[in-house]
């Protein structure tokens, strides 16, 4: 009797084992579809808060456009936490559509980029999606300096 429970308790094991592998491998397949193919681009732009291209971005969810990147850049002053430093920028570069002449997303409704080839949304706070499986948008790193520049690199 205990060599028989001992061969079902390693097939338990064997089975749990089996099944944590293809979860982990169906995850990994999953997470390289859904990898940004956007050509990477050096980025290094200076916006300036007292220009009329930085205006907008001198209050919480003021946003604009900006050159730089692949397609040019979003800029988004999101205000997070409370924090006045809180500001975004992302690719206009569709993600699935980024080599087509219409894959670029512009502003909506003040909370959505739009894709403008296929309308698919993703939301300008964080850049994820809001529905099917498209990857995020590709964002860049941000610095401000307290008082009227905003640094954009990757």
């Amino acid at each position: 009797m205990l060599p028989l429970l001992l061969h079902n308790n390693e097939m338990g094991k064997t089975s749990i084992l089996t099944f944590f592998v293809l979860m982990v491998a169906s995850t990994a397949c999953k997470k390289q579809q859904n990898m940004n193919t956007i050509p990477n681009v050096a980025v290094q732009e200076f916006v300036y808060l007292n220009t009329p291209e930085g205006f907008n971005l001198q209050v919480q969810g003021g946003w604009t456009y900006y050159g730089g990147g692949y397609k040019g850049l979003v800029v988004y002053r999101r205000y997070f936490n409370f924090q006045f430093d809180d500001f975004i920028a992302y690719d206009r570069a569709c993600p699935l559509h980024w080599q087509d002449e219409c894959g670029i997303l512009k502003v909506v409704d003040n909370i959505y980029l739009e894709c403008s080839c296929t309308g698919h949304q993703y939301l300008l706070f964080d850049g994820m999606p809001t529905a099917g499986d498209s990857p995020a948008l590709r964002f860049y790193n941000t610095q401000f300096d307290g008082q009227n520049t905003i640094l954009i690199t990757n």
